[in-house]
């Protein structure tokens, strides 16, 4: 991230004005802007943000899921589908465009993943899901391990067990 600027990760908090964030994607500032306080009150997610100053300038969405039998079988073989898998699914991650290319997305990326084995540890998941918005996307998380399905290549995955061996890698 550039010099200078201190990027906080911080639990979501309204306080924050969410109406001035622009990632780009008008599908994920529309969710940001209107949806996510509504969401995270509800406890459909839980939202960081990651703020500089006062201001928003990234944040990250997760929430429970569930990988399909279809899935399943897609990502791991027919043998292995016979039932679905406890899952989490990183539902929403955006970074201001004033702060794109400047590492942020890694570190909200990494900052998800970390705390998804905190869950893993207490709670059963087998997998992390993801949707891509784009094949460019697929690119960003292919280089934390993450996998695309065949017939989905946008719907992204990975195991918890190789999760928590990138982390234990990386030390």
């Amino acid at each position: 991230m550039s010099a200078g600027v201190d990027v906080r990760l911080v639990a979501f908090d309204s306080e924050f004005d969410r109406s001035e964030f622009d990632c780009g994607e008008p599908r994920v500032n529309d969710w940001f802007r209107r949806h996510a306080g509504q969401s995270h009150r509800s406890s459909n997610t839980r939202t960081v943000l990651a703020v500089a100053g006062d201001r928003i300038v990234g944040f990250h969405s997760s929430q429970a899921g569930t990988m399909s039998r279809d899935e399943v079988a897609e990502a791991f073989g027919v043998g292995r589908s016979r039932y679905p898998k406890p899952a989490i699914l990183l539902a929403q991650l955006g970074v201001d465009t004033s702060m794109q290319g400047q590492g942020l997305g890694m570190r909200l990326l990494v900052h998800a993943l970390a705390n998804f084995l905190t869950v893993a540890d207490k709670v059963g998941v087998e997998v992390v899901l993801v949707e891509a918005l784009s094949t460019e996307l697929c690119a960003f998380y292919r280089k934390m391990g993450f996998r695309s399905l065949e017939d989905r290549h946008l719907r992204m995955f990975m195991p918890v067990e190789v999760l928590r061996a990138t982390f234990e890698a990386a030390g």
